[in-house]
């Protein structure tokens, strides 16, 4: 596995939800993945 894909699957959104969901409620997380997902992983991966 490639560097590339291990930070793709680490940084995947959710995992990033999940991750939120341990400080943040799951209403918040969600919201946070999303904007997360669009404004950073998507751009990142060229989508």
């Amino acid at each position: 596995m490639s560097k590339r894909d291990e930070m793709m699957h680490y940084l995947n959104p959710l995992h990033v939800y999940c991750r939120l969901c341990r400080i943040f409620s799951k209403e918040r997380a969600l919201q946070l993945a999303i904007a997360y997902e669009f404004y950073f992983y998507r751009p990142w991966l060229g989508w």
